[in-house]
């Protein structure tokens, strides 16, 4: 609930502000994923690429997709999403299919629910029309129609093997507000599966949930995290895919804090970055906030 604020602000920065989640890494090849960006999903090349061969980002967006040159890197068995707004997701999907990607679910109304979070009568369900598509070197990301909004990277959606764990890691570790309990009982697509989603409650711009905050809200991006009934524990992300960036005031400090909050590793680097496996083995960057 949103009273975990007292519990992870130990970790603000000096101007007040948590930790903030800047980008996710996709692999495969540079050239061609920046003109599959480009062109189905409007994306523009942007400069401080870092650890990658290219950076891309929606205008007035703040958070990223890092490209690294690597086709060897793969999702795992559906390890991650990227969730992205967007004006018109049929136009998407049809792109999509003609610049070498593949759409994983055609566009079509989809229901979110129930949720259970104090600004909301429990049980309320959520609509979105979106589509799900790869890219053409198979990362995956979902489209979700909003034609009063700009397009944004709006969430990443990480599979868990257990919430509370999780939680332990990204809420009292790292320092990420939960913003969202829900199930997925009532879903369509159908799902077996409870999510929860963290983040800053800015990007929320007084609305209940992510999908109905208002164009005037600040750009953010939230992490989802799923836990999906009787399945196998999450095969995670091989090589860089599905790493997100995270900006804090002391990369240092924050690393050694996620020792104790179920990481899974911890490697430090001479650059001042570090590299936290949480408790499934997804990887999370932390780097200096600007």
């Amino acid at each position: 609930s949103r009273a975990g604020a007292s519990r992870v602000a130990t970790v603000a920065m000096a101007d007040g502000k948590l930790p903030r989640l800047s980008g996710v890494d996709v692999c495969g090849r540079a050239d061609r994923l920046v003109t599959f960006y480009e062109s189905c999903f409007g994306m523009v090349r942007a400069e401080g690429a870092g650890h990658a061969a290219a950076r891309m980002a929606f205008p007035d967006c703040p958070v990223s997709v890092y490209i690294v040159d690597d086709e060897s890197g793969s999702a795992g068995d559906a390890a991650y999403d990227v969730v992205i707004s967007c004006t018109d997701a049929q136009q998407l999907a049809s792109c999509a299919e003609v610049r070498g990607g593949a759409v994983r679910m055609p566009p079509a109304t989809c229901t979110v629910g129930p949720s259970k979070i104090p600004d909301e009568p429990v049980g309320t369900v959520h609509e979105t029309f979106e589509t799900r598509v790869l890219d053409c070197d198979g990362n995956a990301f979902r489209a979700v129609q909003r034609a009063d909004h700009p397009p944004a990277i709006t969430r990443i959606v990480r599979r868990v093997a257990d919430l509370e764990i999780s939680r332990t890691f990204y809420s009292e570790g790292l320092g990420l507000e939960v913003l969202r309990w829900r199930s997925n009982l009532q879903s369509s697509p159908a799902e077996t599966s409870l999510c929860m989603q963290l983040g800053d409650p800015a990007a929320l711009g007084g609305a209940a949930v992510l999908e109905a905050a208002p164009p005037t809200a600040p750009a953010g991006c939230a992490l989802e995290l799923v836990y999906a009934f009787n399945s196998d524990a999450p095969d995670p992300a091989q090589g860089s895919a599905g790493t997100i960036t995270v900006e804090c005031e002391d990369v240092q400090k924050l690393a050694e804090r996620l020792r104790g909050h179920a990481a899974s590793s911890v490697t430090v680097s001479e650059d001042g970055t570090a590299l936290v496996a949480d408790p499934d083995g997804h990887l999370v960057r932390l780097v200096a906030a600007a």
